[in-house]
């Protein structure tokens, strides 16, 4: 899911999973409904895709500090078996990212 940006540069690390191969991540801007709503590059989280899946359906999301939130609907044997270590922190956000997690927060991540 690029749409034209590459998001690979304007990150330093992947969120939420230490991994440096490219490949194996992507930039993900899902939440968002259409093409006119959907964030330029610099918003985009560089997430592994198991980690993407559970941000996609709400199951996780970051506060603007870079804490990891579970919804209370996420069973703790998946964290655990998909190695998603809670308490963590994976660094504070830029202004677009805070936006773009804020309306993720309000709108995607699962009460509970």
């Amino acid at each position: 899911m690029t749409y034209g940006h590459d998001a690979s540069g304007k990150h330093r690390h992947r969120r939420a999973r230490a991994l440096d191969a490219p490949e194996a991540v992507f930039a993900d801007d899902s939440v968002f409904n259409s093409s006119e709503d959907r964030p330029h590059g610099c918003i985009r989280l560089l997430l592994a895709p198991h980690v993407d899946h559970l941000f996609d359906r709400g199951f996780i999301s970051f506060d603007d500090n870079g804490d990891l939130l579970v919804s209370g609907g996420m069973e703790a044997d998946v964290l655990a078996a998909w190695s998603i270590e809670v308490p963590r922190n994976v660094g504070v956000f830029n202004g677009d990212q805070k936006h773009f997690l804020a309306h993720h927060r309000g709108h995607v991540l699962l009460a509970g």
